[in-house]
């Protein structure tokens, strides 16, 4: 029973471990963060902070709905005038997962999107 009780801790650590790897204010900051490795993206007619509060708020609704990832591709390239909208878990995880390995440059480019216009 002792072996059974440790090993549901071990596990259970080990995935809020890699629940951790990526969430939605981690990608936003790093987005229109404006400390040392975060790209601070400038949005015409919005600070920083609204548009962190939007990228939050649009993750977030998409992390509440399940579902399949589909056609979205975080990977890419948009014009940046589209609305691309991240409709469940499944696109968010994609799209926090781009985020995270996309260099500022390449994300300022339109690539990850959305990353400058959040239906």
């Amino acid at each position: 029973m002792r072996l059974i009780l440790i090993s549901f801790v071990g596990l259970s650590s080990l995935l809020a471990g890699c629940a951790d790897a990526h969430d939605c204010n981690k990608s936003c900051e790093k987005l229109f963060g404006q400390q040392a490795g975060e790209c601070n993206i400038p949005i015409p007619g919005h600070t920083g902070d609204e548009m962190l509060t939007m990228c939050e708020d649009h993750c977030e609704q998409a992390m509440s709905q399940a579902g399949e990832a589909g056609d979205y591709n975080p990977n890419e390239r948009t014009s940046g005038n589209e609305d691309v909208a991240l409709e469940n878990d499944a696109q968010a995880a994609l799209w926090m997962q781009c985020v995270d390995e996309t260099a500022c440059d390449d994300l300022k480019s339109n690539y990850c999107a959305p990353t400058t216009n959040f239906p």
